[in-house]
């Protein structure tokens, strides 16, 4: 199976459902850097997620989305979330582990590094002047 599947208007919709995060690259037919770079990280995160591929500047504008640009369906909080940055591996996977971390829900063995990831937690060892703490948790991927 292919790392990046085709998504055309007709299948849209339903590939938008497949899983519980889904991400669709929207780049234009003419744009290889931005195809190969979309290519390469879907290749490498192939195993976390489902990831299709548009060239449809018509099917992009009816998203609300210019080309090139990422979109990550997800079937909680806000349903979409898009990024248009820079089309490097490092920028795309630290947008995606953000976007792709409910704002609220349980935690549990299977969202813990993903909470602890992007959250602050207050410790009181560490309390600024005003009683609240400035520490991230870092190194947790």
């Amino acid at each position: 199976m292919p790392a990046v599947s085709d998504v055309t208007e007709d299948n849209l919709e339903e590939f938008k459902t497949l899983d519980k995060i889904v991400i669709i690259g929207y780049v234009g037919s003419d744009d290889k850097t931005a195809d190969k770079s979309f290519a390469e990280f879907a290749e490498a995160q192939r195993d976390n997620y489902l990831f299709g591929v548009s060239h449809d500047a018509a099917l992009a504008k009816s998203e609300g989305v210019k080309q090139p640009s990422i979109v990550l369906y997800k079937d909680f909080d806000e349903k979409k979330a898009t990024y248009d940055g820079k089309l490097d591996e490092e920028s795309i996977l630290k947008w995606v582990k953000t976007a792709s971390t409910p704002l609220v829900g349980e935690l549990g063995p299977e969202t813990y590094s993903k909470y602890m990831a992007v959250c602050y937690i207050p410790f009181p060892r560490e309390m600024g002047k005003r009683g609240r703490s400035k520490v991230k948790m870092t190194g947790i991927n």
